[in-house]
């Protein structure tokens, strides 16, 4: 019976390493080259074809934790509340809040999924009484997950995404736009 346990536990390891390597988005061969492990003995430990040593495991995770603790995220980027607008909302209702909130576009939701996004570029010149519902962009919003770095999260925003909803399992955790990217470096640069 213990060594069921202590097999249990180590399978249990694995896949926290293996979870751990694909929320860093590296390969095995690159965990290999930064733990100085054959890659042949990464990939048998980690597709489960062969026990690795506690040493290795623990380099292993060492240097996994390490990317993870340099790694800023879109969970520490994001503002948490996401303001939504309704498809039914009016021009006017949506602009009024815009200028309140200072804010320039929303995501639109409807029956709790995310269907598109609007900007005040858009609501300009409309009807304030008609529903913004023509005006709902449908691409250049997309959703991450909350372990996506910032790298690539400022990458997609400089081209094709104008936002981006923090989503996990469903959930819609926060918002990340330009503007949160520039308000977070200049709060780190503060703290330094």
């Amino acid at each position: 019976m213990p060594g069921s346990i202590i097999l249990h536990e180590y399978e249990r390891v694995i896949d926290q390493l293996r979870s751990l390597l694909d929320e860093q988005g590296l390969t095995q061969k690159q965990l290999a080259e930064k733990t100085s492990i054959d890659p042949s003995h990464v990939s048998r430990s980690l597709n489960g074809e062969r026990e690795a040593s506690y040493e290795k495991i623990y380099r292993m995770w060492k240097v996994l934790k390490q990317e993870a603790e340099d790694t800023v995220t879109a969970e520490e980027v994001m503002v948490p509340e996401i303001e939504w607008v309704y498809p039914d909302e009016t021009v006017g209702e949506v602009g009024k809040r815009a200028m309140e909130m200072a804010y320039t576009q929303f995501p639109v939701r409807e029956e709790g999924d995310h269907i598109g996004w609007i900007t005040t570029e858009r609501l300009a010149g409309e009807d304030s009484d008609s529903p913004i519902r023509p005006l709902v962009h449908r691409e250049g919003f997309t959703t991450v997950p909350p372990y996506l770095d910032v790298e690539t999260i400022q990458e997609h925003l400089n081209g094709e995404y104008r936002a981006m909803l923090v989503e996990d399992e469903g959930e819609f955790l926060g918002i990340v736009t330009p503007y949160d990217l520039v308000n977070f470096t200049l709060k780190e640069d503060r703290e330094v």
